[in-house]
């Protein structure tokens, strides 16, 4: 592009009142040409400055960004961490067939790595760790951890009835019954 071609008036209002200046093209490689000249620090920080950025911005829009580090998978691989302690003071590992890390894998997903949830379940609600398919079969059937906690008949939760092997018919039926009973 010539400066001959461009208005004069338009191009000082674009540039802010400074002198345009032109750059020499080198010979470049057809790759070089579609990306266009190499660009300098110098170059930038002359761009930055016409398009109205003052030296701060500019130089905080020039530094080295550190690497984005994924937050969420450290907290998930902390909350694994801990899940396998707690699991650990609950579990003798030499006493049962299951699977230690399946074990922590299953609590982690159900409780989607809520630390402090899974041990209101092992403290709580009386869940033992190795209970944990049986539980995930409760909720499957459509028991929310709501339903579990509360009580019914006789003082004992729907879940403490459910692990003693209480029919689950009987049992939503007697939280239907205990929930229509509140309403009124």
């Amino acid at each position: 592009m010539n400066l001959g071609d461009v208005d004069p008036a338009l191009m000082e209002w674009f540039l802010g009142g400074q002198v345009p200046r032109m750059r020499k093209d080198s010979a470049a490689s057809p790759a070089q040409a579609r990306r266009g000249p190499a660009r300098s620090g110098v170059d930038r920080t002359e761009d930055l400055r016409a398009l109205g950025f003052n030296r701060p911005e500019r130089e905080a829009l020039l530094r080295p960004r550190p690497a984005q580090r994924r937050q969420g998978d450290t907290d998930r691989r902390r909350a694994i961490m801990r899940l396998e302690h707690y699991i650990d003071q609950w579990v003798d590992w030499n006493t049962t067939d299951l699977d230690r890390r399946e074990v922590v894998a299953l609590w982690a997903v159900f409780v989607h790595h809520n630390v402090d949830k899974a041990k209101w379940w092992w403290e709580q609600a009386g869940v033992h760790p190795l209970q944990i398919h049986r539980l995930k079969e409760f909720t499957e059937n459509g028991f929310t951890e709501r339903d579990l906690g509360v009580v019914i008949d006789g003082g004992k939760t729907v879940l403490e009835h459910l692990l003693a092997r209480q029919n689950v018919k009987w049992c939503v039926d007697s939280l239907a019954w205990h929930n229509r009973s509140q309403r009124l």
